[in-house]
């Protein structure tokens, strides 16, 4: 058992790494993007964003899940390299399928999603489709290398391809001067790049390439229902991106995503390294005669970490961001802990759903996915007329909550977990207390600069004093004599 809690641990590092190399180069081309972006430019970015990612959902959504559940179900490595392989074919008949189509009617679909008022929404949008076609594709064998735990050979191939990327971006945009395009050029001329690496790598190692109807069948039986909850996730996520736009400009469209690109961006430096591993861990603990304490226990580390890390951000972020960014963006800086609050609301559903993947049931995800759509829907197009990005983000922590709940009570039908949600919502909302006491004390008295940042790190080193106590005392973090020798 320590054996798996350990891989968690390692390769959480690892990926945590890439994660925060990955986040530090964003925050760093921060400065540069906002210089020669406008914030209409960050609104049009986050609408393409936005319909890439509904057609990703309907691409590959689902498949890297199916073929990760199937993976295990044989331990003959012939068999586990047919499943990958149908996997990635089916994934590239469906791209191939998805996008042709949406290339040639490229027009309409940026004047229905950008505005009219956007005249070079065609042209973005035959930037922005094949580099979907290479993303969606490249996700199969990024996962391949997931599965085979060769987190140092998936960060550096992913930091390779980030640090490509950003000399690309800052070529086209800082240099050339092109815009949005520029941003374009670059994300396509890098995704290409990286999915070729991606792929030479799964080549190398399943060798002769297999297709079998069957193993195909299996899979889009798993992960068809998770193409609907992907799509519903997507509602849940940006729909406020779209509902904004149609009561409010471009420009504060672009500063509320700028605002919800950095709350989930720091948020994702702790949750995918974690789920990175954890979506491998999790039949490996199932296995084991005290899973179920296993389960429990790691929610519980994992949901005191997250706040912690996630208090510093909310703590620290504004006066940093007032440091980078210029006049029209220092509004995001107010609405980044409450975006921090929605995925912290958000990244418990990870714990939740396991009795769902255990039991192949992954239907079972729809009601939370459907619910917190329809949340996000109706309270943004209630709140976002008055309250703007602001009631954006704020609905973003409700439809969160909404969603989070839902899974656990549906999910508890197949299994139940007896998280500690009790105490671990105590820790929350004391924390919330600290924070808005500490945000007042800050702003009210007028401190000096230095005051300023020195009252907020002593109320965080407070809480890292309490919570990581008992969390480095824990047991899975000691080594066996046996490991030791």
């Amino acid at each position: 058992m320590k054996s798996q809690y350990r891989d968690i641990i390692k390769h959480s590092g690892v990926y945590g790494l890439g994660q925060v190399l990955s986040r530090l180069a964003s925050v760093l081309m921060l400065p540069l993007y906002t210089h020669y972006l406008r914030p209409a430019d960050y609104g049009t970015i986050a609408i393409l964003d936005l319909t890439a990612g509904i057609l990703t959902i309907i691409v590959g959504g689902g498949m890297v899940s199916a073929v990760s559940r199937h993976h295990f179900d044989t331990d003959v490595p012939h068999e586990q390299n047919a499943v990958w392989w149908t996997g990635l074919m089916v994934v590239v008949a469906l791209a191939t399928a998805a996008v042709v189509p949406a290339f040639w009617v490229r027009a309409p679909l940026a004047r229905l999603t950008l505005g009219p008022e956007q005249l070079s929404g065609a042209y973005f949008y035959g930037l922005m489709l094949p580099t979907l076609w290479f993303g969606t594709v490249s996700q199969i064998p990024d996962q391949y290398m997931r599965i085979r735990k060769w987190s140092w050979l998936t960060v550096g191939v992913s930091l390779g391809g980030l640090i490509f990327n950003i000399a690309l971006n800052i070529y086209f945009v800082a240099v050339l001067g092109l815009g949005v395009a520029g941003v374009l050029w670059g994300n396509l001329t890098a995704g290409i790049v990286t999915a070729l690496v991606r792929f030479s790598v799964m080549a190398g190692a399943c060798g002769r390439p297999t297709f079998r109807w069957s193993v195909a069948d299996q899979l889009w039986r798993f992960g068809s229902p998770m193409v609907v909850a992907g799509l519903l996730a997507l509602v849940m996520h940006q729909a406020d991106r779209y509902l904004l736009r149609l009561s409010r400009d471009l420009s504060e469209v672009g500063v509320y995503s700028l605002a919800y690109t950095v709350g989930q961006g720091l948020n994702a430096m702790v949750f995918i390294p974690f789920t990175a591993i954890w979506g491998v861990v999790i039949y490996e603990l199932a296995k084991q005669p005290d899973a179920r304490k296993a389960f429990v226990r790691v929610f519980e580390y994992y949901a005191y970490g997250l706040m912690l890390f996630l208090l510093g951000v909310s703590l620290f972020v504004k006066p940093i961001l007032a440091l980078f960014l210029p006049s029209e963006y220092q509004a995001a800086g107010s609405l980044v802990p409450i975006v921090c609050l929605a995925f912290l609301c958000y990244s418990t559903h990870e714990h939740f759903k396991v009795p769902s993947l255990l039991a192949k049931k992954t239907i079972n995800m729809l009601p939370a996915y459907g619910s917190g759509a329809v949340a996000n829907v109706v309270l943004n197009l209630l709140v976002l007329p008055t309250y703007g990005a602001v009631g954006a983000a704020w609905t973003s922590v409700a439809t969160y909550a909404i969603f989070s709940s839902v899974g656990l009570l549906r999910y508890r039908q197949i299994d139940r977990y007896d998280y500690p949600l009790f105490r671990c919502t105590l820790v929350l909302l004391a924390m919330i207390a600290t924070f808005v006491a500490c945000q007042r004390v800050v702003d009210g008295i007028g401190l000096t600069r230095i005051a300023a940042l020195a009252v907020p790190t002593v109320v965080w080193l407070g809480w890292a004093a309490v919570l990581l106590r008992p969390l480095l005392k824990a047991q899975f973090f000691q080594r066996t004599p046996a490991a030791a020798s």
